[in-house]
C-alpha cells in the first residue's frame, strides 16, 4: 500500500511539473493580442463639451463594433491570457465608463444588452447614495446609487471598479495608496464583493501611483493613453492605455472629384466643419472590397482636421464604384461617420484637360439613426 502511494505521489509530481513546464513554455511563447480598451467619459442626451458622447453616436458605435465582430472581454479574462495563455475572442475589446452616473441604467445597458456586450464602470465611491431619496450629483449629473450598483452586479452587464474614494488628482494628493485602497473597502463593504479594478482619476499616473495600487490590491488599473493596449506576458497592468472616444455633434463633408493623372482617377475631399477635433484615420472600400477584413483602397490618418481644413486623398484609377468612405478614431475602432457613393451619382469627364465634376455630400453623424418625425405648429408631421 506504501508503494502505491509512493507511486501516486510521485506521479502527482511530474503531472505538476509538467503542467508547469507547460505554463512557462506557453507564457514564453505568448502572442501580444491588440485590444482596445474604450473610454466614455458620459453618454448623454446633449452635445454639450468634448467628451459627451450623444446616445444615438453610442448606439450607432456599438453596432458597427459588433457588426465587424468585436466581442468584449473582462478584466479578468485579460489576465488570465496574459498569466495562463486562455484563449480570447478573435477581436476582443474592453469599454469602460469612468463615473457612475444614473443613465447608464436608462440609456447605456439597454445598448450593450442589444449587443450582447459589457462594460466596466469605475466610481468615486464618496458620490454615490446607500439609496435614491439620497442621490448625488456629479458635473451636474445624477449619480447611481448603491441599492443600484448592487442589483447590477450579476456581472452580466457592468462590472464595478474604482476611481478613488473622492475623485482626486492622485499625483497631487499627499496619500494616493489611502485614496485607492478606500475606494475598494468601500466597493467590498457596499456590494459585498471584492474588486481589483481601477482607474485613475483624469489618466493622471506615475510609476510610484502604480505601485500604491498594487500595494492596495489592485490587479488592473487604467490610465488615459490614447492607444490600443498591448496584452501579453509582459503587460503592465498597472497602467493599461485607452481609447478615448470623443463627443459632441460632428458634421463632416465628403467630396468626390474627378481628376485624372497616373494611377489616379480622382480625390476625395474631406471637410469637418463642426464637432470636436480629434486624430482620425480615413479608410475608402470599393466595391470589390466588400467586407471590411479586406484591405481599404486607400487610407489616410489626419492629426487635427478644424473647420478651415480640407483633407485630400487619392482615389485609384482602379477603384470601382460604388465607395464607401468611413471615418475611424486612429485605431481604426471607433466608427464616427461612413458614407456611400454610388457610379450612378458621379458624372466621368471625357479626359485630361475636361472640367472636372465633383459630388458633394454634407452628411451630420446624426442620421445615421434617423431622428423622428417631428411636428410644425400646424400639427402636420415634418422631417427633420
Amino acid at each position: 500500500m506504501k508503494k502505491i502511494v509512493k507511486i501516486l505521489c510521485l506521479t502527482s509530481g511530474a503531472v505538476l511539473i509538467a503542467l508547469a513546464f507547460l505554463l512557462v513554455r506557453a507564457r514564453f511563447f505568448l502572442p501580444q493580442v491588440d485590444v482596445p480598451i474604450l473610454l466614455y467619459d458620459h453618454v448623454t442626451d446633449s452635445a454639450d463639451g468634448k467628451y459627451g458622447v450623444l446616445v444615438e453616436n453610442f448606439n450607432s458605435q456599438m453596432k458597427a463594433l459588433a457588426a465587424d465582430g468585436y466581442k468584449t472581454v473582462t478584466p479578468s479574462r485579460l489576465r488570465a491570457y496574459a498569466v495562463w495563455g486562455v484563449p480570447l475572442p478573435e477581436l476582443p475589446f474592453m469599454i469602460t465608463f469612468d463615473n457612475a452616473y444614473r443613465n447608464l441604467l436608462s440609456s447605456v445597458k439597454p445598448i450593450l444588452q442589444e449587443n450582447g456586450f459589457s462594460a466596466v464602470v469605475n466610481l468615486a465611491t464618496t458620490y454615490i447614495a446607500p439609496y435614491p431619496a439620497g442621490r448625488r450629483m456629479l458635473n451636474g449629473e445624477p449619480m447611481l446609487t448603491w441599492e443600484e450598483i448592487k442589483n447590477e452586479e450579476d456581472g452580466e452587464v457592468f462590472i464595478f471598479g474604482g476611481h478613488t474614494r473622492n475623485y482626486v488628482d492622485l499625483t497631487h494628493h499627499k496619500d494616493p495608496f489611502n485614496e485607492i485602497r478606500a475606494s475598494r473597502s468601500d466597493l467590498r463593504k457596499r456590494t459585498g464583493k471584492k474588486s481589483g479594478v481601477f482607474s485613475y482619476p483624469f489618466g493622471r499616473y506615475t510609476p510610484k501611483i502604480g505601485e500604491d495600487a498594487a500595494r492596495a490590491k489592485i490587479k488592473f488599473a487604467m490610465v488615459y493613453g490614447d492607444e490600443v493596449a498591448k496584452i501579453g506576458a509582459n503587460t503592465d497592468f498597472m497602467a493599461l492605455p485607452r481609447l478615448r472616444v470623443v463627443g459632441g455633434r460632428h458634421v463632416f463633408g465628403v467630396e468626390a472629384v474627378e481628376e485624372l493623372s497616373p494611377g489616379v482617377s480622382g480625390k476625395i475631399h474631406i471637410t469637418h466643419p463642426a464637432g470636436p477635433v480629434f486624430p482620425m484615420s480615413v479608410l475608402v472600400y470599393d466595391s470589390n472590397t466588400e467586407s471590411e477584413a479586406q484591405s481599404p483602397v486607400a487610407r489616410g490618418v489626419v492629426a487635427d482636421l478644424g473647420p478651415d481644413g480640407v483633407y485630400e486623398l487619392d482615389l485609384p484609377a482602379d477603384a470601382e464604384f460604388p465607395i464607401s468612405v468611413s471615418i475611424f478614431d486612429k485605431a481604426n475602432v471607433v466608427l464616427y461617420f461612413r458614407t456611400d457613393i454610388p457610379y450612378s451619382a458621379l458624372q466621368r469627364g471625357t479626359g485630361i484637360g475636361q472640367p472636372t465634376v465633383k459630388l458633394n455630400y454634407e452628411v451630420d453623424i446624426i442620421p445615421l439613426i434617423p431622428p423622428p418625425p417631428v411636428e410644425d405648429e400646424g400639427g402636420d408631421a415634418q422631417g427633420q
